[in-house]
């Protein structure tokens, strides 16, 4: 693990991942036969579904402080601990 915040994580939008189990279910329901060995079929296949848009750990407490407008950026607010 990176110190500081730095370490990469990859946040999605929760209607990102519905459009994809959407898209699988159509998948699984339209192509014949609905199987692994079918090049075509979604069945049995495992999907990484992601914005692509990775960002460091650190921004993201940060922007979550912003919007909640917390003062003692990067600390708990009960232990002064550092999140990361």
């Amino acid at each position: 693990m990176s110190a500081q915040g730095s370490n990469l994580y990859d946040f999605t939008y929760a209607p990102n991942l519905a459009r994809a189990h959407v898209l699988a279910a159509e998948n699984l329901l339209s192509i014949t036969p609905a199987e692994a060995s079918n090049p075509l079929s979604a069945a049995g296949k495992s999907f990484f579904v992601t914005n692509a848009e990775p960002m460091p750990f650190g921004t993201f407490t940060e922007m979550l402080w912003a919007a909640f407008d917390v003062s003692g950026r990067g600390t708990h607010t009960c232990c002064k601990e550092p999140l990361y």
